[in-house]
């Protein structure tokens, strides 16, 4: 009775997403540190859950790149999350399913 109710208390604990502990973030590879925001790395073909500076230095990065209109694009900013576990379950969904990572490429516009 007690194993049911602990099993109980934890779902319910993950499904209503009652006060999560702070993410410690940690260095995940070289210039990112893990964290809630999900960038797509187009010269490493990956999705990453970085802190706020590797987002911010990915916006930065690709606003360069489309100042000076480079074909290919550094990598995309995609999205804040509440919190480190969401970013992570969103990364799972996105490399679960393929398809054409177009935001990493300048998109022309002809004029007419």
């Amino acid at each position: 009775m007690v194993k049911i109710f602990l099993g109980l208390l934890i779902y319910s604990h993950l499904c209503f997403g009652e006060d999560k502990e702070p993410h410690k973030s940690v260095q995940i590879s070289i210039g990112y540190f893990s964290g809630p925001y999900l960038i797509y790395d187009c010269r490493r073909g990956s999705f990453i859950c970085v802190d706020e500076y590797g987002f911010q230095d990915c916006q930065a990065s690709r606003e360069n790149s489309i100042r000076v209109s480079q074909a290919s694009l550094p990598c995309a900013p995609l999205k804040k999350f509440p919190h480190f576990d969401d970013c992570e379950i969103a990364q799972y969904k996105e490399i679960e399913s393929p398809k054409e990572k177009a935001f990493c490429k300048l998109k022309i516009f002809k004029s007419p």
